[in-house]
């Protein structure tokens, strides 16, 4: 199995996204920042303490796009990159990370370290650009050394071979259908040209004029597109999801609640509770509650609690009232 970050990184990765304990979490971002500020010494840093050159050249300037590409393609040397591209998703807000970790939440943070990560050719910086509204500004795409083409083919590859963060971020390619930059994600979701003979007969089955047409020019539908793309998001989100990492799986869940897969969506939240997403603990204890199920529900809800998820918090109280308060009472 490949491993797309450094091992220091990929250290740090785990305390931040699948510790589900802010003190951990809390230390890893301070981790994160040492790495930043080329800090070999454990000493005490505030969050604030990133360095201030942080959108001045780089230390080493990069001359070619050969140059770009071995960077990008070595976890080593772009590991000052990828460590912005982390600290642009802590900083990004909760539906970047988790709620529960009361990161900073910090906009011209998030856009300073993610174009730092972008400069520095970061893959996972440069699609994750995608996600944050603004980001790709046309200065900064002036200065990508690596296309969004060429970060995909990096995640995909590191993804094929087993990395949980790489097969996330691929589904959420598909997921949010980025193939409108990404060609090669487009060439996945496009179904292969038909020779004019098998156009010719499939054209004859279709009803209106304009889809014999259609049919015959070789175009395929939007709806053709979109239901490949969320065929393939299905697939690299489980493979994320069944490699442990549980944090990101919103969009998973609720795409099986969009098809009427609910049977799925329970699959993806019950699994990824048990990983310890405290939002997914919610979402788990709610569905035993409307099957009668109330002590399961009562578990999940305490377990959520426990990491401090607000809402299950509240879920919790309210079970205390009416199965212990009122029945204390009405003895």
């Amino acid at each position: 199995m490949a491993q797309y970050f450094t091992e220091r990184l990929e250290k740090v990765f785990h305390m931040i996204f699948t510790s589900y304990t802010q003190e951990m979490a809390q230390e890893g971002l301070r981790q994160l920042e040492l790495i930043i500020n080329n800090q070999q010494s454990p000493e005490q840093t505030k969050h604030q303490a990133l360095r201030n050159d942080m959108t001045t050249s780089l230390e080493n300037e990069i001359d070619t796009k050969e140059d770009a590409l071995k960077i990008a393609n070595n976890p080593e040397s772009r590991e000052i990159a990828d460590a912005y591209a982390l600290l642009a998703r802590i900083y990004a807000g909760p539906r970047f990370t988790w709620e529960e970790s009361n990161f900073p939440e910090n906009n011209m943070r998030t856009y300073q370290c993610l174009h730092d990560s972008i400069r520095r050719c970061s893959p996972i910086g440069t699609l994750q650009a995608l996600r944050i509204n603004g980001t790709i500004t046309p200065t900064v795409e002036k200065d990508m050394l690596i296309s969004f083409n060429d970060a995909f083919h990096i995640v995909y590859d590191y993804a094929k071979q087993g990395d949980a963060f790489c097969q996330y971020i691929i589904g959420n390619v598909f997921f949010w259908r980025d193939d409108d930059r990404i060609s090669l994600a487009r060439d996945m979701i496009t179904p292969p040209r038909l020779s004019l003979a098998k156009r010719i007969q499939q054209s004859l089955q279709k009803g209106s004029i304009q889809e014999r047409i259609s049919t015959l020019q070789g175009t395929v539908s939007d709806e053709t597109l979109q239901e490949n793309a969320t065929t393939f998001a299905k697939e690299w989100f489980n493979k994320a999801l069944n490699n442990g990492l549980a944090m990101f799986q919103g969009n998973l869940r609720n795409i099986y609640i969009d098809e009427g897969d609910f049977d799925n969506a329970r699959r993806v939240a019950l699994t990824a509770a048990e990983l310890g997403n405290p939002t997914m603990m919610l979402y788990t204890g709610l569905d035993c509650h409307e099957h009668g199920k109330f002590e399961d529900a009562f578990t999940w809800f305490t377990k959520g609690a426990a990491l401090g998820q607000a809402e299950s918090t509240a879920e919790l109280a309210d079970y205390y009232y009416h199965f212990m308060i009122r029945k204390n009472y009405a003895a």
